[in-house]
């Protein structure tokens, strides 16, 4: 196995739902810290690591770095960034335990573009020890029927959101400049008023088209997951066992995931 050092010091990339520990290797790739990333969602390490050196396609190598707070350098396994990803698509949700199936579906979905982002825009220019913020993915209505309600097919479900009053259908709305009408009207997918407001937003990243409009689709509030969740199943939407123990509800909110424990080692 290959031992690398990192040209960077590792660093925290902060998804919807947790975390993944990262470093840019001496090869330019960035690498994900791959016990960290297993044991926040509840998996046997060990049973992994042994289950992804089989693959063909994966690569694996040991890392030499140094954790903020820790004395001394230390060896840690750690997995390129198309490895990581081809390993998160590959886990099924039933060997995740439902508190923390929204992690693994933030892996499959988010991780990427995450990682991406963060040690291509401006890596370059970061001074060593300086740490930068990075905007996790908001929970759009999308990420939240993939969560909560993947047995509702996607069309239905934003047709309910349209139909009971939380986002604008604005569908064959608009007309080009030959009269047709077109896809959508240009706050198509916005909150709607009163019902919508307290549930979804606006994102801070709105963008202007060509005639000057604001464009962008709602995310959830962050403090009302929750709340929507328990109106959408009361409103006869069929949720997912994740949320559901016998009679009993439960839903899961980015803010009430609980943060796991770095433990150091390989």
């Amino acid at each position: 196995m290959t031992t690398v050092a990192p040209l960077s010091p590792p660093a925290t990339v902060q998804l919807s739902t947790g975390s993944l520990l990262s470093v840019r290797g001496e090869d330019g790739q960035t690498q994900v810290v791959f016990k960290y990333a297993v044991e926040s969602i509840g998996l046997d390490y060990s049973s992994q690591l042994k289950r992804l050196r089989r693959q063909p396609w994966a690569s694996v190598v040991i890392t030499t770095m140094q954790l903020p707070g820790d004395a001394q350098s230390r060896d840690f396994v750690t997995v390129p960034e198309d490895t990581f990803i081809m390993w998160a698509a590959t886990l099924q949700a039933s060997r995740v335990s439902p508190e923390l199936r929204p992690m693994l579906v933030a892996f499959q979905t988010e991780s990427k573009k995450a990682l991406h982002a963060y040690w291509t825009e401006g890596v370059a220019f970061r001074r060593e020890g300086e740490t930068r913020k990075v905007t996790a993915r908001r929970m759009t209505p999308t990420l939240l029927r993939q969560i909560y309600f993947s047995d509702v097919p996607e069309g239905r479900f934003f047709q309910h959101l349209y139909d009971n009053g939380y986002l604008l259908d604005q569908r064959k709305t608009r007309r080009d400049g030959n009269g047709n009408l077109t896809k959508d009207g240009y706050r198509h997918g916005h909150p709607r008023a009163g019902k919508g407001d307290r549930y979804f937003q606006l994102p801070e990243d709105m963008w202007v088209d060509a005639n000057g409009r604001p464009r962008g689709r709602a995310v959830v509030r962050p403090d009302r997951v929750q709340e929507l969740v328990e109106q959408l199943i009361e409103e006869g939407l069929a949720h997912n066992p994740s949320i559901t123990r016998g009679t009993e509800r439960r839903a899961i909110s980015a803010g009430n995931v609980h943060d796991v424990e770095f433990r150091r080692g390989a």
